[in-house]
């Protein structure tokens, strides 16, 4: 089987495994009806109205309900398309373009610190892609698995002056973050393939605006994410594999990286429409560049993700 088929078969029933819980747990929640919430955010149980009494209606932003009702913990599961950007001196001096499919899993919540207005954050996320240079001779195969979490401080709400919903939300904070990965080249010869290991301590941002579109209540979100300092492991250039982990061959493999050596930027803008009162359909753009200078071997990861995914609110 070709690379690309062996991709696109491990992506499919990856995506089969990831979504399938999750639609059957949102067909459950919306049958429960909407959570409410104390003025002290703590949530109460469902309230389920008999068909037809008392229910408002969906027609304006700030009178339906699921534009009043409150969720404090969101979790997304997203699928992306990639286009990607490779370049390892180590493997090779060209540059080598490709694309691939990027899993996602995102869960935000409130924590009890700072009058709950500090946020925790987990983010994981797993990329398969080929790649091929210009001579379309070979190919390349990656895998990366990255994982963060940050605690960012909601530090501004701005609420619309007719009904008191949220217009307007200002985040920010720090967190960790580490990254696993490799880069096989099928052309084979000496070093065939090429390792990536980094943990960071990142500066995280987000920015959201709530508005109405079509009826529904929708949320725009724009995140970025930049390592301050970390620990990056790199072979020395021409050092083997063998030579570090059989030989025990050290030259300075782990080192302490900034953005000046080891540039990384993390940028996630999402669009979340309501379908029902606990659950939303979501679509974005995600932008991944990373790009490094260690041991005199220079790397580049760019990835442009465009992404679809539900949402929970819990």
């Amino acid at each position: 089987m070709k690379p690309e088929t062996i991709v696109r078969e491990i992506s499919f029933w990856i995506l089969v495994l990831l979504l399938a819980p999750q639609l059957r747990l949102a067909a459950q929640d919306d049958a429960q009806g909407p959570p409410t919430y104390s003025p002290e955010g703590e949530k109460q149980p469902p309230t389920n109205s008999p068909e037809g009494e008392n229910k408002p209606p969906l027609g304006e932003v700030g009178r339906g309900s699921m534009f009043n009702v409150q969720c404090p913990k969101e979790s997304s599961t997203m699928l992306g398309l990639s286009g990607v950007t490779q370049w390892d001196t180590y493997l090779s001096n060209e540059r080598y373009h490709g694309g691939g499919l990027t899993i996602l899993s995102q869960i935000s919540r409130p924590t009890h610190w700072m009058q709950r207005r500090l946020y925790v954050q987990h983010l994981t996320q797993g990329n398969l892609a080929t790649a091929k240079p210009r001579s379309d001779k070979h190919n390349t195969i990656s895998g990366f698995f990255h994982w963060q979490v940050a605690w960012q401080y909601h530090f501004l709400g701005v609420r619309s002056k007719e009904d008191g919903s949220k217009k307007w939300e200002l985040n920010a904070g720090a967190g960790i973050q580490t990254r696993l990965g490799f880069v096989y080249n099928t052309l084979g010869g000496n070093n065939p393939a090429s390792a990536r290991a980094a943990v960071n301590v990142i500066a995280s941002a987000q920015a959201r605006h709530h508005f109405g579109l079509w009826h529904k209540p929708c949320t725009a979100t724009l995140q970025a994410d930049i390592p301050l300092t970390g620990l990056m492991f790199s072979p020395d250039y021409g050092q083997s594999y063998y030579e570090i982990f059989s030989l025990g061959h050290y030259s300075h493999n782990v080192q302490m990286v900034n953005p000046f050596r080891a540039f990384q930027t993390n940028m996630l803008l999402t669009l979340d429409c309501r379908l029902k009162a606990r659950t939303a359909i979501r679509l974005g753009w995600q932008g991944q560049y990373m790009q490094s200078d260690v041991n005199g071997i220079k790397t580049q990861d760019f990835y442009n993700n465009l992404i679809i995914g539900f949402v929970r609110y819990m």
